[in-house]
C-alpha cells in the first residue's frame, strides 16, 4: 500500500496536479488541514469548501480537519509537532482498521511536509 501524506493549506492548483500525476500509484491521499495558519491565523478550510472540484479523486482521498489553535510561541511549536504526529497517527489507524492488507508486504508512505 502507498498513502501520499500531507498538509494542504490552499494550494488548489497544485493539489489537482499531484492528485492528476500520482492517482496511479497512490492507494490513499491522506489531506491534513488546520484551520488556521502557521502564523495563528485564522482560516477557512479550503478543500472542504472546494472539495466537488476533486470528486473524481474521492474513492482514494482520506480528508481530516485539525481544529486547535495556539496562542502563543509555545503553543505554535506544540502545534507543529501536533500536525506531524496527528498525520502518523492517522495513517496508523487507517492501517489498523483496514487489516485486510498483508502485514508481510512493505507499504510505503510518502509525507512531504517533513
Amino acid at each position: 500500500m502507498i498513502i501520499d501524506s500531507f498538509l494542504f493549506f490552499q494550494e488548489l492548483k497544485l493539489l489537482k496536479v499531484r492528485l492528476d500525476y500520482l492517482y496511479d500509484v497512490v492507494d490513499k491521499f491522506l489531506i491534513v488541514e488546520a484551520g488556521e495558519s502557521f502564523s495563528g491565523k485564522k482560516k477557512e478550510y479550503i478543500f472542504e469548501k472546494n472539495k466537488r472540484f476533486f470528486e473524481k479523486y474521492t474513492d482514494k482521498i482520506i480528508y481530516f480537519k485539525i481544529k486547535d489553535n495556539h496562542k502563543n510561541y509555545k503553543s505554535l511549536i506544540n502545534y507543529l509537532n501536533f500536525k506531524k504526529e496527528y498525520i502518523y497517527e492517522n495513517i496508523k489507524n487507517f492501517m489498523e482498521s483496514h487489516n485486510h492488507y498483508n502485514k508481510k508486504e512493505k507499504h510505503f508512505f510518502l509525507d512531504s511536509y517533513h
